[in-house]
């Protein structure tokens, strides 16, 4: 077989689901980019880096054609699938995460009026995603054709909109939908999308009382800038106010599953959904059931709250499974009455025909009268249109789209305008059938001309089906409909949507691609038959199923009539659709890859879960908007872990296995030996810190699995083995780590940058030695191997060194306490979460004084705190602890207004000086000052204090009185001084600073040389 065979080439379609995850979204930021990556590979023959090797490798291509997102992941499907569209990449987003994921910039202004939320949704979230969706198209290409991708984004309506059905005994049930898709796909990329995608993005993460709600208009009437009309963009019939979309559906499988089931592709494909999840979900942890030790109120709360929150998908991968069953199914099937009719059976009477017109219309019929009444919102008091139940609305939208397909059962021949009453689900059944043809003939091994010709067939088969395609979805092509007019009864309605929705299917585009399909097949038939007549080891199965369904068409005749192969074809798929009970949406497989941040990489064994890795898991998934040098730690991980699985996912034993059958094992053998040391082939050693016990397994496991290639862990030839490994984990992380070196050189030095910042305010004792070394010892982008290291050698790269060395993402809040950086957030969140509660309800009229104290005492808390924040030294430590015992010396001591005046002054004073001690560096120079500062003040107010004044200077008693009544004028300047000291001495401390910062710019920079 090797010396006739060639390999074919294969596709892996890809679809996405991102899941929800707060500021985990900027590892799945690094997740996005690095899928983009693969992409740029696949579509560019000149690339050089792994990606593409491994590509040319297995003959094989990627594409992405579906993205769902929620919450978190809605912002990075977004942006990914508007990327893709444009042929850019959404590496843009790291800075954009930079600047708008930051807790400072996101909190709102203490002192905002009528603040509705903590967090700023649409100014800062929303203006950054319209900025940076519009720099990933300015970097990209403007498509001329629709691009083949479409992005499905959650949300959750806070008022829904009804669907009304009825129960067995007739009665009226109403159902409140809270859910809602965002839909972009095909011409809609071309439409100014910018705005459109960065508000559905916005919207799918408004994180419930984090950020505020979402306003999305229908109609341009309540559309303004930030906000543009979104009729285009969804199948809703008026606005509404939306929250997170992970409200309801946190995992968005459901949405990629269907609409996964209604792509077609134009070769040999493998289809992978990636469920992107940051962190797996642990075990359930049993709780003691002792009727002597019940759980609390609060403990049952937070337990059921916690059960709300923990969305299954269990549905989702029974409905997967489900698919992929119904798919060998339908196959075996139609093979199986192709046989029974060749024997003389009769496919189709007129049982099976009642069967086959009632089950094809069934779905449309409850789907048009589904979004019907959602549109309309029935009431009981639009009696007009409650003039009939469901079941009788179905029936007639049944009776609308069975109108005009024949009712009898076809003869031996039927010309083409017949097949046309059939509508566009009959050739979509029939395309299905000749697919399955091509792909049974591409398991019987073609040589290289077989294959091209197969493709092409394939290729003209789905052209037809595109072409036939309607252009609109039914609950989007009612929801955009013409109402009815005055008078209108409601099945009436219903009837005509029905008989128009029928035309639709049955256009002159159905009447030129049977011809399309019949020709296809009859161009691959010869092939076939080739293929399935010769002794064949590959697939006895395949070979009986290409001359089971040729006979049956007749194609083993060259001279057989069209009209005979569509009353085949017609006949075939009446007896499938009419015998099982549901046929898949499209005959085509898809399999499950999970892709979390739970994966081992040889850049450092010692972090393989994500809580040893991300940053954003803290603070209920907040974590990563705290710090920029956590956010650059996240978007490293990301990349790092999503090369791996992607690496994994190339890497196909069942593909590797196919062309080591084709090409011929030793000569395949050695494709796969050049082509893994051009990546970089470095096997486990101990410079990848892992345990040492560890080694030598994985070395083992590495072994067995490159077995059925022929080789062992050093790429050295051995015996080849039978056993065909499910997948190749431990020879992906060997293959990956060249790319992941590729990105630490990129993504470490912007770490340390951003690390180095934050040291400034935050605690950065945990990243010092990664910072020296990386000033120290810059990173090579292209490093070179020295001469005199041996292959395999274990030698530690200078990227995975400083890798290793970056401890990052060992960072956690504890550590933080006392810095700068957290005071000021923590004060600036709780002071902006007072300001949003005290506004979030009406409060009663004797409770609002207390409140507005509440709100002016948490704004005052925020200012002080930013002036201590910048300006805690030594002097305005001075100045803080002076105005404060000034401040109580004149409440205490003073008149009435002067009391008044003391206690703010002493409360803000004690503010200045708590905060500014909470920042400032734990040294005995700081504590002696502290010390000293508190002393100093002590002394000249001592006159002031009974409990130090009278034992200790028991001779200020004259001075004191003399004080009190005026005597002593200069004291008195003294304390209007002091009391004037802060506001003096800040705006010109601040003055001095700056000065110095200019004079010494200008003596740091270069001088200009003359011309």
């Amino acid at each position: 077989m090797g010396e006739t065979a060639v390999p074919w080439p294969q596709e892996i379609r890809i679809a996405m689901a991102m899941v929800g995850g707060s500021s985990l979204a900027v590892w799945m930021g690094g997740v996005a980019t690095e899928t983009s990556a693969l992409l740029h590979a696949s579509r560019t023959p000149d690339e050089s880096n792994g990606y593409r090797k491994l590509l040319d490798l297995l003959h094989a291509s990627v594409r992405l054609d579906v993205l769902t997102g929620t919450s978190a992941g809605g912002i990075n499907a977004a942006c990914l699938g508007l990327a893709e569209a444009y042929r850019s990449t959404p590496a843009i987003l790291r800075d954009t995460w930079f600047s708008a994921g930051s807790l400072e910039n996101l909190i709102r202004d203490p002192g905002e009026t009528q603040p509705r939320s903590v967090l700023n949704g649409d100014k800062v979230l929303l203006g950054g995603l319209v900025q940076a969706m519009h720099d990933i198209t300015g970097s990209g290409v403007v498509p001329t054709e629709p691009p083949d991708v479409t992005v499905l984004l959650t949300g959750t309506m806070l008022d829904g909109e009804t669907t009304q059905y009825d129960d067995a005994l007739g009665n009226r049930v109403r159902d409140t939908e809270h859910r809602m898709l965002f839909r972009f796909d095909g011409p809609l990329w071309n439409n100014q999308v910018h705005g459109p995608l960065a508000l559905a993005a916005r919207s799918s993460a408004s994180f419930p009382g984090a950020f505020e709600l979402s306003r999305m208009p229908i109609g341009p009437e309540a559309a303004d800038r930030l906000h543009p009309d979104m009729t285009d963009y969804t199948e809703l019939v008026r606005s509404h106010w939306l929250a997170d979309g992970g409200v309801l559906v946190n995992k968005p499988l459901r949405p990629a599953l269907r609409e996964i089931f209604e792509r077609s592709s134009s070769t040999d494909v493998r289809r992978l959904l990636l469920y992107v999840v940051p962190t797996v979900d642990g075990e359930a942890k049993p709780m003691a059931c002792d009727p002597a030790d019940p759980p609390m109120l609060g403990t049952a709360l937070a337990k059921v709250a916690s059960t709300i929150m923990s969305q299954t998908i269990s549905v989702e991968l029974e409905e997967l499974s489900r698919h992929n069953s119904s798919v060998t199914r339908t196959r075996d099937t139609r093979v199986a009455l192709a046989s029974l009719g060749l024997r003389g059976g009769q496919l189709v009477d007129d049982r099976v025909h009642r069967a086959y017109l009632d089950r094809r219309v069934a779905l449309d019929a409850a789907d048009l009268v589904r979004a019907v009444t959602r549109r309309y919102e029935l009431s009981d008091e639009d009696s007009g249109w409650a003039a009939g139940n469901s079941a009788l609305l179905q029936d007639i939208a049944a009776d609308g789209l069975r109108r005009g397909i024949p009712d009898t059962v076809p003869g031996d021949s039927v010309p083409v305008g017949e097949m046309v009453r059939y509508r566009t689900s009959t050739l979509e059944d029939a395309v299905a059938t000749g697919i399955q043809l091509i792909n049974a003939g591409f398991r019987m091994g073609p040589d290289l001309e077989q294959a091209t010709q197969l493709n092409e067939a394939r290729a003209k088969m789905h052209a037809a089906r595109r072409s036939a395609a309607r252009e609109a979805r039914l609950s989007g092509w009612v929801a955009r409909h013409e109402p009815p007019s005055p008078g209108t009864t409601m099945p009436d309605w219903i009837g005509q949507l029905a008989g128009e929705w029928a035309d639709l299917g049955a256009s002159d585009a159905v009447r030129d691609a049977w011809p399309e399909l019949t020709g296809a097949l009859r161009s691959a038939a010869p092939v076939l038959q080739a293929l399935s007549g010769k002794e064949n080891r590959w697939s006895a199965d395949a070979a009986d199923t290409v001359t089971t369904l040729l006979d049956w068409f007749g194609l083993d005749n060259a001279d057989v009539a069209d009209g005979f192969v569509m009353a085949r074809f017609l006949l075939l798929h009446m007896a499938t659709r009419g015998l099982l009970a549901e046929a898949p949406a499209v005959d085509q497989r898809v399999d499950l890859v999970q892709m979390s941040a739970d994966s081992r990489t040889l850049l450092d064994l010692a972090r393989p879960r994500g809580r040893d890795k991300l940053t954003g898991t803290q603070a209920n998934n907040f974590g990563a908007f705290y710090k920029a040098s956590w956010r650059a730690n996240d978007w490293m991980w990301g990349r790092i872990d999503a090369a791996g699985w992607l690496t994994q996912c190339l890497l196909d034993p069942k593909r590797l296995r196919v062309l080591r059958d084709i090409v011929g094992p030793e000569e395949f053998r050695e494709q796969v030996r050049t082509t893994f040391r051009e990546i970089g082939w470095e096997p486990p050693s101990p410079a990848d810190n892992g345990m040492p016990a560890d080694l030598p397994g994985l070395l083992a496991q590495l072994g067995d699995e490159l077995a059925f290639l022929g080789l062992d862990a050093n790429l050295s030839p051995v015996d080849f083995g039978k056993e065909v490994p499910t997948s190749l984990p431990v020879t992906s992380m060997v293959l990956a780590k060249s790319r992941q070196l590729a990105i630490a050189r990129e993504e470490l030095p912007v770490l340390a940058h951003q690390a180095e910042a934050d040291a400034k305010e935050g605690n950065g004792k945990a990243s010092e030695s990664f910072r020296k070394l990386m000033v120290s010892r810059p990173l090579d982008q292209e490093p070179k191997k020295a001469a005199d290291q041996p292959e395999n050698s274990g030698h530690q790269d200078a990227a995975q060194r400083a890798f290793q060395a970056c401890q990052v993402s060992a960072e956690r809040f504890e550590g933080e306490l006392g810095s700068t950086l957290l005071t000021k957030t923590i004060v600036k969140a709780g002071a902006a979460g007072l300001n949003a509660a005290s506004t979030a309800t009406r409060v009663p009229k004797t409770l609002q004084p207390l409140v507005k104290f509440a709100q002016l005492s948490s704004r005052s808390s925020w200012w002080v705190t930013q002036g201590a924040t910048r300006l805690g030294r030594p002097w305005n430590l001075l100045a803080a602890a002076i105005t404060a015992i000034a401040g109580f010396v004149l409440s205490g001591e003073g008149g009435s207004v002067l009391q008044w005046l003391g206690l703010p002054v002493a409360g803000g004073a004690l503010v200045f000086l708590v905060v500014s001690l909470l920042t400032l560096r734990r040294t005995w120079r700081m504590v002696l000052t502290v010390l000293g500062v508190l002393v100093v003040a002590a002394l000249l107010f001592a006159a002031f204090l009974p409990p130090i004044a009278q034992p200790l200077f028991g001779w200020l008693g004259t001075v004191v009185d003399g004080w009190r009544r005026g005597q002593a004028p200069l004291w008195w300047l003294a304390v209007v001084a002091l009391l004037l000291l802060p506001a003096v001495w800040t705006p010109l401390s601040g003055l001095g600073r700056r000065g110095r910062e200019k004079r010494r710019s200008r003596a740091d920079s270069p001088r200009s040389s003359p011309r």
